[in-house]
């Protein structure tokens, strides 16, 4: 899985979500959801999430209504970004259609190789 995720600029400044958050909130949203990319998901309670955000609990709980609308539960209580899923289903499909790619082109030479 690759580490890096997109961000769609456009979004950030224009979806009605994103516009209403400040410089601190968007902070704590952006480094949730690189934790969030890197784990695949997130734990539901707001010390965990604001230690992984980087900011205090009461900074972390007067942020979370801004944030927490980029966010789901799973069956198991925890949060997950359905955006991100998305992204992660792409990067595995191009994961393995380059794994693919390599594999023949690694193998054609190979046959190379023997045929001299």
């Amino acid at each position: 899985m690759t580490n890096e995720i997109t961000i769609n600029a456009k979004s950030l400044i224009s979806d009605s979500n994103m516009v209403v958050m400040n410089a601190s909130e968007m902070g704590c949203y952006i480094r949730l959801l690189c934790h969030c990319w890197d784990s695949k998901e997130l734990p539901s309670d707001d010390r965990s999430l604001a230690k992984l955000a980087g900011c205090s609990l009461g900074e972390f709980k007067a942020a979370w209504p801004k944030i927490s609308v980029h966010f789901n539960r799973n069956e198991e209580g925890n949060l997950f970004c359905p955006v991100l899923l998305g992204q992660r289903l792409k990067a595995n499909k191009k994961r393995k259609l380059m794994k693919k790619a390599a594999d023949a082109r690694w193998s054609q030479e190979r046959r190379k190789k023997q045929a001299a």
